[in-house]
């Protein structure tokens, strides 16, 4: 029998050492409202990417614990699939945002909050092994060199003229 969740049946299938991640397991525990058009799955950092035709698959690189923990083992369609847990998640979430968008952590952390999926402390363990700022305000990105707007701290404002120096008197 197929169910909503045959990818990812197929997916765990053909790349059993892969675990479910990121926006797969968002819409595996009902959170959040992405319907993403790849399987997400985690790696480790030396494994063999799958080359699949389907189902379409997004791999993101894990090592050491952030692979290993918080694992659980579910069955869909007779088949034993690796996923992450709630907590799990989230942290990934927040440590991906870059790649998946600040709204989809902020919204799966809200949903998941409110259905009571998750403790804080579990959250803090696993944003401590993924190194993620779960929960914390994203800081926003360097300006590169090349950036054409002003570079002037805000306490001098825009168009403050700098001090003179003791080489310019002359």
């Amino acid at each position: 029998m197929v169910t909503e969740h045959h990818a990812v049946a197929v997916a765990s299938a053909t790349v059993p050492h892969g675990v479910i991640c990121l926006l797969s397991a968002l819409q595996f525990h009902g959170i959040g409202t992405q319907l993403p058009s790849e399987v997400w799955m985690a790696l480790d950092r030396r494994a063999w990417k799958p080359a699949l035709r389907y189902p379409p698959m997004r791999i993101v690189r894990f090592t050491g614990p952030a692979l290993t923990e918080g694992v659980e083992r579910r069955t869909i369609e007779g088949r034993t699939v690796s996923v992450y847990g709630v907590a799990k998640t989230i942290a990934d979430c927040f440590k991906y945002r870059n790649k998946i968008g600040l709204d989809v952590a902020l919204e799966a952390l809200r949903e998941a909050w409110r259905m009571r999926r998750f403790t804080m402390d579990d959250l803090d363990r696993f944003a401590a092994i993924c190194r993620s700022a779960a929960g914390d305000a994203p800081v926003p990105p360097r300006r590169s060199r090349h950036d054409r707007r002003a570079r002037w701290p805000r306490s001098l404002g825009a168009g403050a003229a700098r001090a003179p120096r003791e080489d310019d008197r002359s």
